[in-house]
C-alpha cells in the first residue's frame, strides 16, 4: 500500500502532514503526485509513504503523527 501525504502550507507551520491519497498501485500514487505537482504544489510538500500491506486507520494515523513529529 502506498500513500502520499501532503503538507498544507509549510510542513513546520502547524498545519502539518495529512494523508491525501492511497492506493495499492504505486503507479496510481505517482500519477496523483504528478497531478499535484502539475497544479503547482511544491515537491517538498509531498511525501510518499509505503506500507507492506493495507494499513489500518491506526497505522495511518501513527505514520501521520510520525511525519508531524508527534
Amino acid at each position: 500500500m502506498f500513500m502520499h501525504a501532503r503538507a498544507y502550507g509549510e510542513p513546520d507551520n502547524g498545519a502539518g502532514w495529512s494523508p491525501e491519497f492511497g492506493d495499492k498501485d504505486a503507479e496510481a500514487v505517482d500519477f496523483e503526485r504528478d497531478d499535484h505537482k502539475d497544479r503547482g504544489v511544491s515537491g517538498r510538500h509531498i511525501k510518499i509513504v509505503r506500507f507492506d500491506r493495507v494499513p489500518t486507520q491506526r497505522q495511518i494515523e501513527a505514520k501521520r503523527n510520525e511525519l508531524n513529529g508527534q
